[in-house]
């Protein structure tokens, strides 16, 4: 099913390390792309935190082909405990998400909000995009929408759902979905 250009939508998908080191990854997501017809600037690849961490030469060479694919790179889990502030200047990252524990421990505890808001322009300085993960109430929301992160998943919006579903759900017109 087609999306009104207006509702366009982007794709993340979760990748392990385990795949990043395979040599053909780079040409399979190419294949992908060809095969799908999508665009590229629309997919979103999700690799953890501790992933970039542990990151050989030839890992940061796929990164970087990625990237000049034209695929985004997102850093998951970002927060957990395993990076180096540094590592955010080596890769080319385009959005870090902010790992859900701070969501979890946002409004019981004022720290984590220094903490986020803290990430939050630490990513604007790297001209970087913020997801948060673990939004599971119309407060967190509210909450949420004063540190302008640029998106939030979580509960709130749905649990998992299939391919059916979802395309339901992107043509309804929830009241948190914006077109893009």
């Amino acid at each position: 099913r087609q999306l009104p250009p207006e509702r366009a939508i982007s794709i993340s998908v979760n990748v392990s390390k385990r795949q990043l080191a395979e040599p053909s990854f780079c040409a399979e997501v190419q294949q992908i792309i060809r095969d799908t017809g999508i665009d590229s600037g629309s997919l979103g690849l999700e690799v953890t935190e501790s992933t970039f961490m542990a990151a050989t030469e030839s890992m940061d060479q796929k990164l970087r082909q990625l990237k000049q694919c034209g695929v985004h790179l997102h850093m998951d889990d970002f927060g957990t405990g395993y990076s180096s502030l540094s590592c955010l200047d080596r890769f080319p990252l385009d959005v870090l998400k902010i790992d859900r524990s701070f969501m979890t421990n946002l409004t019981s505890n004022r720290k984590y909000t220094a903490i986020v808001l803290a990430i939050v322009t630490l990513a604007r300085n790297f001209k970087m995009k913020v997801t948060i993960e673990g939004v599971e109430t119309e407060e967190q929301l509210a909450q949420i929408l004063t540190f302008e992160c640029d998106y939030a998943q979580g509960y709130y919006f749905s649990k998992p759902v299939d391919a059916r579903a979802a395309g339901a759900m992107m043509t309804s017109e929830a009241p948190w979905l914006k077109p893009a």
